[in-house]
């Protein structure tokens, strides 16, 4: 490392678990703004890590890059603290609302999941080739309105009859 308090980009990448080009990109659209050696090299410093860290667990989370780039812009553009404060809550709750959203849709998902996963638990052992023809009497094929993911598992379209 070039330093024990700044990184080049490389170094910070390799650190953060990332890619150079997402650092880049970040860069690019504003969420991050990083120093320069004299030769043009990005260089980070631990407060640009942390920053970082916090957009890729927001990003991770489906938070659109306008609503992180606006609260990230937000106090450096406001005309006060209450500005911002308020600009702030306003934004902070758009994302409590979104993930709130996203937990439901994930509790939905496992759901569904783990009633799929119960119904095709009982093709275990089964020594037939799973195909619509030889399926359609099984009590799995009789159920597949149980479980929305089931309708990817049994593709009865795309499979030679």
């Amino acid at each position: 490392m070039s330093d024990s308090k700044t990184f080049k980009i490389g170094e910070a990448a390799d650190r953060l678990g990332l890619s150079v080009q997402t650092l880049r990109f970040y860069e690019h659209e504003g969420l991050l703004v990083t120093g320069k050696t004299e030769r043009g090299t990005r260089i980070y410093s631990e407060d640009d890590l942390a920053r970082i860290q916090a957009i890729r667990r927001l990003v991770e989370l489906d938070i659109p890059l306008q609503l992180i780039r606006q609260l990230a812009d937000t106090r450096r553009n406001s005309e006060s603290g209450d500005q911002a404060c308020r600009a702030v809550s306003g934004q902070l709750g758009e994302m409590t609302h979104r993930l709130r959203a996203l937990g439901q849709a994930i509790d939905r998902a496992l759901q569904d999941i783990e009633q799929a996963d119960q119904l095709v638990r009982r093709c275990r052992d089964c020594r037939l080739k799973p195909s619509y023809r030889q399926c359609a009497p099984c009590p799995v094929s009789q159920d597949l309105d149980q479980a929305q993911i089931l309708q990817l598992i049994w593709d009865q379209k795309h499979e030679p009859q």
